[in-house]
Formats: C-alpha cells, sequence, structure tokens
C-alpha cells in the first residue's frame, strides 16, 4: 500500500470534465448508459452488401458500484468506486471486450496502485482497490479522507468498420482537488488493431496546421500571439496536437488533458477538426 502523501502526490487533472466534455460527450453517454442490449450497425464498405440485423453490433451494458463498509458506519470516512462500460454481445467482439476491459482495469488500478496491473477481472479490480482503502483506514484511523473514484465508457462514432472510444475516469484519494483524465481510442474492427494518427491522415503536418488554427480561434489568439505568453507550454512554443485523437460524428476530435499543455486552472482541451477541413488528407471513410 502506498502511502498517504504518495497518494497526494499523484498526476492531478482537472475536478469535473468541464463544458467542454459535456459538450463532447454529454449525448453519448445518455445514449449509451440508458439502454440494455442496444444494437449499433457498423456499415460495411462501398459496394458491399450492408450488414443484416444480426450483424448488427450489440452491447449490454455493464455497471456496478462498489462502497467500503466504514460508509454505513456513519462517519465521514467512505469509499466508492462506480464503474460503466459496454459489454459487446457478438461472438466476434472478443477483441472489443479485452482491450475495453483492460483499460477499465488499468484505470482502476492507477488511481491507488503503482506496481503492475493484475491479471483479475475488472470488478475484483474493483473490490481490491476498497480493500486498499479500508487497510488505509485500519492504519489511520483518525483521518476523514474520502474516496471517489468513477470509470466510464463511451461510443462516440461506430461507422464503416471503425470503433471510437472514450474512457473517462473521474478519482479523489486524497490531496487539494479530484484527478480527472480522458482517453480517446480508435479500433479498425475489420483488422482487429487500434489506429494511431498516421492511419487516420496521410499529413500529419497538415493536420497540425489545421488544429493550430482552430484552436487559436477557439481560445481567441491570433495567429501572431505567443503561445508561451498566453500561459500554455508546448514544447518550443510551437502548437503540436496530442496523440489522444478521437472520432465524432462531423470529425477527429484532438483531446489535451489538464496539464498537458495549460496549468490546471486552465482545464482541459478539446479542439475538432471537421471532416471538411482535412478531406484531402483523410485516410479513413466517414
Amino acid at each position: 500500500m502506498i502511502s498517504n502523501n504518495d497518494r497526494m502526490k499523484k498526476k492531478l487533472v482537472i475536478l469535473n470534465l468541464l463544458l467542454v466534455q459535456v459538450a463532447l460527450f454529454g449525448i453519448y453517454s445518455c445514449d449509451m448508459f440508458t439502454t440494455k442490449n442496444k444494437k449499433e450497425t457498423v456499415a460495411s464498405e462501398p459496394g458491399k452488401q450492408q450488414p443484416s440485423r444480426a450483424e448488427a453490433l450489440t452491447y449490454d451494458l455493464t455497471s456496478f458500484k462498489k462502497r467500503s463498509k466504514v460508509c454505513d458506519s456513519g462517519d465521514k470516512q467512505c469509499a466508492e468506486v462506480v464503474v460503466q462500460y459496454p459489454y459487446f454481445q457478438q461472438s466476434n467482439a472478443s477483441f472489443i471486450n479485452s482491450i475495453i476491459e483492460k483499460k477499465v482495469k488499468t484505470a482502476l488500478h492507477e488511481t491507488v496502485f503503482n506496481d503492475e496491473v493484475p491479471n483479475v477481472s475488472v470488478e475484483k479490480m474493483a473490490d481490491m482497490v476498497i480493500e486498499d482503502y479500508e487497510s488505509f483506514i485500519d492504519e489511520f484511523q483518525d483521518s476523514s479522507e474520502k474516496w471517489d473514484i468513477s470509470v466510464s465508457v463511451v461510443s462516440t462514432f461506430q461507422k464503416n468498420q471503425l470503433l471510437s472510444l472514450s474512457f473517462s475516469t473521474e478519482s479523489y484519494t486524497g490531496g487539494a482537488h479530484a484527478n480527472s483524465f480522458i482517453e480517446y481510442m480508435i479500433l479498425d474492427l475489420k483488422n482487429e488493431q487500434e489506429l494511431k494518427v498516421g492511419d487516420l491522415v496521410s499529413s500529419k503536418k497538415q493536420l497540425n496546421t489545421v488544429a493550430e488554427r482552430l484552436f487559436r480561434k477557439q481560445k481567441n489568439l491570433s495567429a501572431a500571439q505567443s503561445l508561451q505568453e498566453e500561459g500554455y507550454f508546448f514544447e518550443g512554443g510551437k502548437f503540436k496536437i496530442s496523440d489522444n485523437i478521437g472520432i465524432q460524428q462531423n470529425g477527429l476530435v484532438i483531446y489535451f488533458n489538464s496539464y498537458e499543455i495549460a496549468p490546471y486552472a486552465m482545464g482541459p482541451s478539446a479542439v475538432i477538426v471537421p471532416f471538411y477541413e482535412i478531406k484531402d488528407i483523410l485516410k479513413i471513410k466517414y
């Protein structure tokens, strides 16, 4: 078990997902986590027969909450873990499910532990977090520290054998404020592999140019204004896209978590690059 001081020194990101996350994910999360056994269709390639109803992606929502025993004692001490993610039902979906479960386990593990992620189920991993809190309370019985941890997975795009997922983690395990982190992942369902920036566009340089223009417009910065003087700490003062990229219905999402390019007080940033802005370099079908 790591010390209380170590817990407070763990990476800190933003307490809430702020307005930008609401704009990005609100509509998806409402849709994703209110219907069990939902069906999602992945369109086929041009010229090929459209998938039948039986070929549609279907999932059940895996959702659970774990609470420490001390939560029922009436004291301020309490730990709570909330997890929700889709589990796809078709027989060839093991590729998707294994990636999602691995990411969720890693997110839970990293909120508390510093060692290697054990080979256990997602629910067992949540149990281990609760057990670690109870061991912490046994050692520091006068502590009023509370832990709140939530991990959720949302599908942001699904079409033409592409699946874009966002993994959102919010946690408070001591310290000045809560942690919050969003990570995107794009999966090629046909070839069962994760896609990187180079798989999405033919020119990363051109994508960077378009994204910087949109970033500056969003932040009300002229092309001549210094990013460093405005509080951003891009290396060398030059804008550079993040590798944390996802897909929405109308374009690519380039996401910067808190502390990645700016101080905590400035929060995270998201740049939406419409498909029409990069149609000449886009390598994926949308």
